[in-house]
């Protein structure tokens, strides 16, 4: 049974290697009150399952998401992957922004497959708005530097 899921999953990796294809993550809590984080790869050809993580003994915080991310990302291989879906709780978002920053910019920017630019905007834009999130309710801030 194993080796037959290694060749289901090996046949798709080659439509990864082709046509690139999106991570998703789910995580849930299954009848026995385990924490669950189910990890699956979708492509033009189908979805698959690629792992399942038991986290009821870890802490599920950015960090630790993040690694788990840039675990899978480096087996699927990080060119071949275009999309990441997530939970939609806090820890995830920041698992994300942890991960943008894990990744090499040459697996962003070195490719032909698909656009750059709009990596590099996402960065800008998060970059601002966590040295937003520093200063709130500061008001003796003054600025470092002046528009002429």
């Amino acid at each position: 049974m194993k080796n037959e899921v290694q060749v289901v999953v090996s046949s798709y990796q080659s439509v990864w290697e082709e046509r690139c294809c999106t991570i998703m993550a789910d995580g849930w809590q299954d009848r026995s009150n385990r924490q669950l984080i189910n990890f699956l790869v979708h492509c033009k050809r189908g979805t698959t399952f690629v792992r399942s993580i038991d986290t009821s003994d870890i802490v599920k915080d950015a960090t630790t998401i993040c690694k788990l991310f840039v675990e899978l990302v480096e087996w699927v291989g990080s060119k071949n992957v275009i999309h990441l879906v997530i939970d939609n709780g806090a820890n995830y978002k920041d698992a994300m922004f942890c991960f943008k920053i894990s990744i090499p910019p040459s697996n962003i920017m070195d490719t032909d497959r698909r656009p750059s630019i709009g990596y590099v905007y996402n960065g800008m834009y998060m970059a601002k708005r966590a040295i937003k999130n520093i200063f709130k309710n500061k008001r003796n801030c003054k600025p470092y530097y002046k528009y002429y």
